[in-house]
């Protein structure tokens, strides 16, 4: 059914899409985007160039490819597979999982293991990378801890040292203070002294006034 259905896919689609060979011996795919578009999901339950090809590689189909100016260009054949001689895909059989693999798929496994081995380098590169970035942000965070340390015990010294200054002034302000003080009451107490020692009132007056007027 699967080979029936690609023999009528190739008879009715457009040339530039997908077409034989000149011999009639394998045909081409020559937009594949095109192809899973508009000419797959006419014949087949799905859109995928992938599964396409995957089911004509189970019926022992080879493949290549060739770059045709920006696009690639597929090509599959088979010895039974011929646009004059359709009745031969009858004798075409599907491949099970205990038939020999074919040549071609062993060259893209090769190709794949090679491209894993790639990845697998460029990973490890990556690690070594990562690790040495790690060390060093974790010696600059080092550094700025041990900094920050310093500049807190600076700012406590100075802080101390900002206390005891202002508590000195304070000392001495209090000293001048108490010491005003104390000078205006022996004042008070030395002239009510005076005033009472006096007999004339009004010479008393007469005389704080003046004392005043000083």
């Amino acid at each position: 059914m699967f080979l029936q259905r690609t023999m009528e896919m190739l008879a009715s689609c457009p040339k530039d899409v997908a077409c034989w060979n000149a011999e009639g011996t394998a045909f081409m795919v020559k937009q594949v985007q095109t192809m899973e578009r508009r000419i797959l999901p006419l014949y087949f339950k799905h859109n995928n160039f992938a599964s396409f090809t995957r089911q004509l590689r189970f019926y022992g189909f080879e493949k290549s490819k060739e770059q045709v100016g920006a696009n690639v260009v597929w090509e599959f054949s088979h010895p039974k597979f011929l646009r004059d001689s359709p009745g031969k895909i009858d004798t075409i059989r599907r491949k099970t999982c205990t038939d020999t693999t074919p040549k071609w798929n062993l060259e893209e496994v090769s190709e794949l293991q090679s491209s894993l081995s790639t990845l697998q380098n460029q990973v490890t590169a990556l690690l070594a990378h990562v690790s040495t970035l790690t060390t060093a942000v974790c010696g600059i965070a080092e550094v700025e801890s041990k900094e920050e340390t310093k500049t807190q015990a600076k700012r406590k010294t100075i802080s101390l040292e900002w206390d005891a200054a202002l508590w000195d002034d304070f000392e001495c302000l209090a000293e001048d203070w108490s010491g005003g003080i104390e000078y205006t009451c022996n004042f008070v107490r030395y002239e009510l002294s005076f005033i009472l020692n006096q007999a004339n009132v009004s010479d008393l007056v007469a005389t704080l006034v003046k004392r005043l007027a000083r």
